[in-house]
């Protein structure tokens, strides 16, 4: 299609201060078919005249309503006179950025399977200065379109799509119906209603608006909060949108999802004391139950989504490699992500191996290991998943290996024998049937793990936050063993080397330190891993000879300390 027009409508209520900042972001954006809609509902202040300022540009149409008819009803006004085939919203105390329009058409175009978008912003005090960008549950680091589970999404982090941020196709709205009036927390209660009926999500993190705080918006945050409209929005929504009679669309997010009812529960009986949370005490124990039903209908799901997260380096030969062992494997059924964040874009590199299969984030900037496996796994919905480093080389049977490992639906872990490649020598790196609580696998590659296991303990950004993760995992039953088909590379100075890298002594002396153990056997080896691993790091690690020594210090050191007595 040809440039759409566009539709911004800006609702207003006594905020006169604040409101010729939004309409001039809306009038100043770089794009030519536009209208600005202001709805001024029934202010008291000095809105009326803040508006005859802009009322010469023919673009602006202002309507004032004779009474308040509150804030969702204002919305769902605005969609009714609004005449764009892409229609968003600004409230009058926040701004646009002036390429919102022009992004978000662009993106459409080169998106045609995504049906909506949405994307990043900043913060600013009242003075409008910009304090940070906006960090919210839920929302990643990098851009997507389509492949995530939205829904489950959604319930388990909440309101995280910022409604400014979002040019939403007519479409749309007269398919699925306007705002929830009834409801304070209606954007939520929206792109719950969108997700349940398989509305298609892209996000875009370039900062599209500027979200004010001011103390007026905090005061009434509280309000609802204390009134219980909080969690009386959070049961209706619950209610419509999670579904025990589809347990297959909150596959992998269930822990997730318990976790975020045991929490709304247990902050408002914290926050406003027991007898008020006992009027939600019914519908807590109605979505535990869903959700347990749920997850035990899910227990008997064959796990076949299989994604690779591949973590990019700096040089696109070494990803390559990694990418064509991916592409040569028999086994078709899997998904890659790779996720970059410095040098030249690798999205080419990306489509030319296997477009259909293999799809680049780009994170803003350089960012944790951890940061990269949690953005990989948020964004590409998958049942299980391998993590590899550029460079890794993945054999022929792998990916057969991995789903077999999963077979019983309780494994939510699993470790096979990887070998280590310091310039092309081959280093021993065995670490199947081994109790990770004493010692860490030597590769990341070795790792295989289940959605399931992602949601119950994530990746933090600690050093080594593959073997934190794995540590954690093992406290609620051991790792599965198998044979699987895969090399690591690990040069002198490569990011995210792992037991290689100069903090790794640190690091393992933390970890054991946050996750004590008392019994004997397990004490002597860790204390024998440990002396092995200062041993490791003795060698010059700034040469390939010295990390070649390291690993097989390691891994010879696995073979006597790994094993429980």
């Amino acid at each position: 299609m040809g440039e759409p027009f566009v539709s911004i409508i800006i609702t207003a209520y006594n905020y006169g201060r604040f409101l010729g900042t939004a309409i001039e972001s809306a009038l100043r954006q770089r794009y030519a078919r536009l209208e600005v809609l202001v709805l001024d509902n029934a202010s008291t202040d000095d809105t009326s005249s803040v508006i005859a300022r802009y009322a010469h540009d023919p673009r602006l149409r202002a309507v004032r309503n004779e009474r308040n008819i509150g804030l969702t009803p204002n919305h769902n006004k605005g969609l009714e006179i609004a005449r764009g085939e892409l229609i968003g919203f600004l409230s009058a105390d926040d701004a646009l950025a002036p390429d919102f329009v022009a992004h978000a058409v662009r993106f459409y175009h080169e998106h045609p399977d995504v049906d909506v978008l949405y994307g990043g912003a900043y913060f600013m005090d009242e003075a409008a200065r910009v304090l940070q960008p906006r960090a919210w549950p839920g929302q990643p680091e990098a851009s997507y379109a389509g492949g995530r589970n939205e829904l489950a999404e959604l319930l388990a982090e909440g309101a995280y799509m910022c409604q400014p941020t979002m040019l939403v196709p007519r479409a749309i709205w007269e398919r699925f119906g306007p705002f929830d009036a009834e409801l304070v927390s209606a954007d939520w209660e929206l792109a719950s209603r969108w997700a349940y009926h398989g509305v298609r999500f892209g996000f875009d993190p370039e900062p599209f608006a500027y979200l004010r705080l001011h103390a007026e918006q905090n005061s009434g945050l509280a309000k609802h909060n204390a009134s219980g409209r909080e969690m009386r929005d959070y049961v209706t929504i619950f209610d419509r949108y999670l579904d025990a009679a589809s347990p297959e669309r909150y596959a992998g997010h269930e822990v997730a999802i318990r976790r975020v009812i045991d929490q709304r529960d247990a902050y408002f009986r914290t926050t406003f004391g027991a007898p008020a949370a006992a009027e939600f005490d019914g519908a807590t124990e109605r979505f535990r139950q869903r959700i347990d039903a749920i997850a035990a209908a899910n227990r008997d799901r064959s796990r076949d989504r299989l994604a690779f997260v591949v973590v990019a380096g700096e040089s696109v030969g070494a990803l390559q490699v990694t990418l064509e062992s991916l592409a040569a494997q028999p086994d078709r059924a899997w998904r890659a992500v790779v996720v970059q964040d410095a040098g030249p874009s690798s999205a080419p590199l990306c489509s030319t191996v296997d477009p259909a299969r293999i799809r680049h984030v780009r994170l803003p900037d350089r960012r944790t290991l951890a940061t990269a496996l949690r953005t990989a796994v948020t964004i590409e919905e998958a049942d299980l998943y391998v993590v590899l480093r550029a460079g890794a080389r993945v054999g022929p049977g792998h990916a057969g290996a991995v789903r077999a490992a999963f077979i019983d639906p309780m494994t939510r872990g699993a470790l096979c024998t990887a070998r280590v490649i310091v310039d092309e020598a081959d280093v021993a790196g065995a670490t199947t049937g081994l109790d990770v609580t004493t010692a860490p696998p030597v590769a990341i590659e070795s790792m295989a793990f289940a959605r399931t296991a992602f949601e119950a303990c994530g990746f933090r950004d600690v050093p080594l936050p593959e073997w934190d993760f794995l540590i954690r995992l093992t406290l609620d039953g051991p790792l599965a063993a198998f044979t699987g088909d895969v090399a690591a590379v690990v040069r002198p100075g490569m990011r995210n080397a792992g037991l290689a890298d100069a903090d790794a002594v640190d690091a393992v002396a933390s970890t054991y330190r946050t996750f004590p153990v008392t019994d004997l056997g397990r004490l002597a080896a860790r204390a024998a891993f440990s002396a092995a691993l200062r041993a490791a790091h003795a060698h010059d690690l700034r040469t390939v000879e010295g990390v070649r020594a390291c690993y097989a210090t390691l891994a010879e050191a696995r073979s006597l300390t790994s094993r429980r007595p």
